[in-house]
């Protein structure tokens, strides 16, 4: 009987263990949006100080700055149609650029405006691409990262405002008016006609 005994307990303090190490794990890895006291946001993911607070706020890994957590912007996604009107999440900062108006094929779900003051989403980069004001770009390591044939992994350097990245999704045609909407990695803004009003970098 006391051998009994003996295996119950050890049943019972193994799957007291095993509930202690799930609530713990369980803990670690629940996103609320805030920043815990300490700095680092629910899921771990970053350490800022002061700690993000606010609805749909995290700590970006990326740059350890508060962020909204991208969840409401959707940036680089495709817009969608609500009644006549593209929308892009549920931030009101968050934009369509469609393709009548603005020339995005499927449209391209951005966040604007953008400044080292008002930061992007998490996963996004500010950028004035295309001789336009600053707005936020979705972040690429790769073609990969970004919607093929129309979009392409972009350096965008020396044309970043704010963000933790230097390659960005943007149109494989980067339009420019004058050699300064450039990027590096395409320095020439070239008119193929002579007298258009848009030129393209390359």
């Amino acid at each position: 009987m006391r051998r009994l005994t003996l295996i119950v307990f050890a049943v019972a303090v193994g799957a007291a263990s095993w509930v202690f190490a799930g609530c713990s794990s369980s803990s670690t890895t629940t996103t609320t949006g805030d920043a815990g006291a300490d700095g680092v946001d629910a899921a771990g993911a970053g350490a800022c100080s002061p700690a993000c607070t606010g609805a749909n706020v995290v700590c970006d890994p990326a740059d350890n700055k508060c962020k909204p957590d991208g969840t409401t912007t959707a940036v680089g996604a495709k817009c969608t149609m609500s009644g006549a009107d593209p929308v892009c999440g549920t931030h009101p900062k968050a934009t369509c650029n469609d393709l009548p108006a603005d020339g995005f094929p499927g449209g391209y779900c951005s966040f604007e405006p953008c400044t080292t003051a008002e930061l992007c989403p998490v996963g996004a980069t500010c950028a004035h691409l295309g001789g336009e004001s600053p707005a936020c770009w979705k972040n690429c390591t790769s073609a990969a990262d970004c919607r093929a044939p129309d979009y392409e992994c972009l350096a965008a350097s020396p044309l970043i405002t704010s963000g933790p990245s230097m390659k960005v999704c943007y149109l494989t045609v980067f339009a420019c008016k004058t050699k300064a909407d450039c990027p590096t990695s395409k320095p020439t803004c070239v008119f193929p006609d002579g007298g258009a009003v848009l030129g393209t970098c390359t």
